[in-house]
């Protein structure tokens, strides 16, 4: 695969926090919409995202998903494998954006797991985090729909300006497409945002965290 020199950096500096070897890793490319592992299925590869976000999900026997969180620059896929000891992969990743990964072979990342504290350490960290995020998201929950979207809004908005999916946004939060629309509009109509074509600005963010 052809990379740009800035390319290359990126890749080099992604793995310098882990001390992986970059000669046993390979790097490979996801479009948009591109399942990266797929629930219940085995894999020989983990993943390091190094541009681009990717959406977790975790699907029920009937089909129906909950949408666990984004995995964006410097997240690991599979680390919760990793540290069970296991191959078989317990969510499905989606690329949200196109994507520049890390392949690594699982078996490279036990061996550091298992004898590189560093490594060992920087799992755990990562894994600490999310969960803290997790029980965050739990105690957002058990707000209105509009309090998970005014938290929601101040949390993912860069440069002033809300530009997630809103099919995402919805799934995230465990509301309807509909509902979301509605309180969006809602919020619109208070002064509170303005729909452009790049995203929702927020125009008053007191106002927004007021509403939490």
């Amino acid at each position: 695969m052809t990379l740009t020199q800035q390319e290359e950096a990126l890749l080099e500096e992604a793995l310098r926090p882990y001390g992986i070897p970059m000669e046993t890793c390979r790097p490979v490319r996801f479009l948009a919409g591109d399942v990266l592992v797929r629930q219940g299925f085995l894999g020989e590869y983990l993943y390091l995202i190094v541009v681009g976000t990717a959406q977790v999900r975790y699907y029920t026997r009937d089909g129906k998903f909950l949408a666990m969180r984004q995995s964006s620059a410097s997240g690991i896929i599979g680390d919760l494998e990793l540290a069970l000891g296991i191959r078989e992969f317990q969510n499905s990743v989606t690329a949200e954006t196109d994507l520049l990964c890390l392949a690594i072979p699982y078996r490279t990342l036990e061996v550091l797991f298992l004898t590189d504290v560093r490594f060992s350490n920087k799992i755990a960290q990562i894994m600490a985090k999310r969960e803290l995020e997790a029980v965050k998201g739990r105690a957002a929950a058990l707000g209105t729909g509009e309090q998970r979207l005014c938290a929601y809004l101040l949390e993912e908005t860069s440069g002033g300006v809300f530009r997630e999916p809103l099919t995402h946004t919805a799934a995230v939060l465990g509301l309807s497409y509909r509902h979301l629309l509605r309180i969006l509009k809602e919020l619109q109509g208070e002064g509170l945002l303005s729909k452009g074509p790049d995203g929702y600005h927020i125009l008053r963010r007191e106002a927004l965290a007021a509403r939490m």
